[in-house]
């Protein structure tokens, strides 16, 4: 598997392989790192292959919208954790899917072009591809598996998602362990192993509560999934008057209260806390691209006094707006 930028950008496109970066928090230390610089922004590209596996870590910083082919050459059984920013993917003969911020899929896409619809921003996404071979024998134990597994083996042509669900707390901390790794090399490819089971292991869990978490009352499809990232991305563009959870939900098309209970679900925050989160989100970029006062940004990201947006940056972001763009 690979990317391809359109015709348009491959000129200006610079490509260079880096060395392990601990000091950037979204890359994995101890890996070195392909990168493309271009207009559109960087791409980086993480990948650490065993004989089961191939272990990805992608973190794209866009300034210009920007289309990414991906090239891929043999079938592909992805489990896939957007950790940052959402996207469309357009997955060819299934059509496009929304990878929405903490959110975590399981895909069969076949040999092809799929295309990746970058707006500007920061994302972060990691995922494993897994062999055939390696899950046939789990297979033979669970139907979603094994029809994933047929559709490689039968070499079918179309792609599918065989499951949408929340990037929970015990997947986070999987992650976090894959993240924090500091073992050698050896030690470190047995530890990423266990690691990819115990991913998988959480798919299955998942996959045999029907999509419904242990601690949500609703049950949520990959289409409710599509409707909640549009009802994030509704509520930020409306943050100086923020909309109700009435209005949300009716344009949007989904009760309230599984609107309410759907945003908690997949973003681990009540909305009253999303809200503030994507406030502040606002103001931390305003911070680092403007010469704003405080005053005027607190305004724009829908805080009626600076007093109350100090206090509300300060406890999301253990500092202070002024401090924040000092360190940026």
């Amino acid at each position: 598997m690979y990317f391809k930028l359109p015709p348009q950008w491959q000129d200006s496109v610079v490509t260079a392989v880096l060395p392990a970066s601990p000091e950037d928090p979204a890359l994995l230390p101890y890996l070195p790192v392909v990168r493309l610089q271009g207009p559109f922004g960087q791409l980086y590209r993480q990948k650490i292959k065993d004989t089961e596996f191939v272990l990805y870590r992608q973190v794209f910083r866009i300034r210009q919208a920007v289309p990414l082919c991906l090239q891929v050459t043999a079938p592909q059984i992805i489990l896939n954790y957007m950790q940052r920013g959402s996207l469309f993917c357009e997955l060819q003969g299934y059509g496009k899917v929304m990878l929405a911020a903490g959110t975590s899929q399981l895909f069969y896409v076949p040999p092809g072009t799929h295309i990746l619809l970058l707006e500007p921003g920061e994302y972060m996404v990691s995922h494993v591809h897994l062999s055939a071979d390696y899950l046939e024998p789990l297979a033979l134990q669970h139907d979603g598996l094994r029809m994933v597994c047929q559709r490689v083996l039968y070499a079918s042509g179309s792609a599918r998602q065989e499951y949408a669900g929340s990037i929970h707390t015990d997947i986070l901390q999987i992650l976090d362990k894959i993240q924090r790794c500091r073992l050698a090399a050896g030690a470190r490819m047995v530890f990423l192993q266990a690691r990819v089971r115990d991913l998988l292991l959480a798919y299955l869990e998942d996959s045999s509560i029907t999509r419904q978490d242990k601690a949500c009352r609703y049950q949520f499809t990959v289409e409710d999934i599509y409707r909640l990232e549009l009802a994030r991305r509704e509520a930020a563009a409306n943050l100086l008057e923020p909309l109700t959870m009435q209005v949300l939900a009716k344009k949007v098309n989904m009760h309230p209260r599984k609107l309410e209970a759907g945003l908690r679900w997949v973003y681990g925050l009540p909305a009253k806390l999303m809200i503030r989160q994507l406030r502040i989100e606002k103001a931390k970029e305003l911070l680092r691209s403007t010469n704003d006062s405080v005053a005027s940004i607190a305004y724009e990201c829908g805080y009626q006094d600076i007093t109350t947006f100090v206090r509300a940056f300060r406890a999301q972001e253990n500092c202070k707006p002024m401090d924040y763009r000092k360190m940026e």
